[in-house]
């Protein structure tokens, strides 16, 4: 998402599930960004779970490498981030309410299951697909490069240093919530599966944002 704040324009590099569509939600509910929400597929409403469509943004979670590549000039700006302890994160994105919704082809309404069943090797596979919050915040497609002028916020501490960054603007409750609380909440307890993910390809975000971390 491309905004403007204080008159500086800036790029928001949305990695998902940290808290991206309430910072989304905020700076298009300020006035601060030319794109918008729109629904694009039908696990979508529109309000929690949306995509973002501008000028320069053609998805929600664009790369900053596809920003740079539609437009070169866009290299220049400051760029913001949200991150997440990565296993946390991966778990979050298994209990997504995206991956889980459908829509209804009687009553055309989106509907999700009352419960979600924890499966352990398809939790690891898809370990494998997502992409690194590296990866989406590298100035390359080809290599890691992180750009210099980079703010990150932590999902953990997303509201005080949202406000830190932003003194004006002010966050809404959080959208696209999992209902499956307590089944993720038994999926973090798994030790073996986060040593799964401390030695994946997610080591490098342990690395650059959760230093003290990555040697567990």
């Amino acid at each position: 998402m491309i905004f403007e704040y204080n008159g500086e324009k800036r790029i928001f590099i949305h990695v998902p599930k940290t808290g991206g569509n309430t910072i989304q939600a905020a700076f298009i509910g300020h006035g601060l960004t030319m794109d918008q929400k729109v629904r694009s597929i039908n696990n979508q409403d529109g309000i929690d779970r949306f995509d973002i469509r501008g000028p320069n943004t053609k998805r929600k979670h664009q790369s900053l490498s596809s920003y740079i590549k539609h437009s070169p000039s866009l290299q220049s700006l400051r760029i913001l981030t949200a991150v997440r302890a990565p296993f946390e994160r991966l778990v979050s994105f298994y209990f997504a309410p995206f991956n889980h919704a459908f829509l209804e082809p009687e009553t055309r309404k989106i509907i999700l299951p009352e419960s979600v069943v924890f499966n352990e090797s398809e939790f690891i596979d898809l370990t494998k697909k997502i992409k690194t919050a590296a990866e989406i915040l590298s100035i390359s497609s080809d290599y890691i490069q992180i750009p210099k002028k980079l703010d990150v916020i932590k999902t953990e501490n997303l509201d005080s240093q949202f406000k830190l960054l932003f003194p004006t603007i002010t966050l809404t409750k959080r959208l696209n919530v999992s209902p499956y609380q307590e089944e993720a909440t038994k999926a973090r307890q798994s030790k073996e599966l986060k040593k799964e993910v401390l030695h994946s390809k997610h080591a490098i975000d342990y690395q650059l944002f959760y230093p003290e971390e990555s040697g567990k």
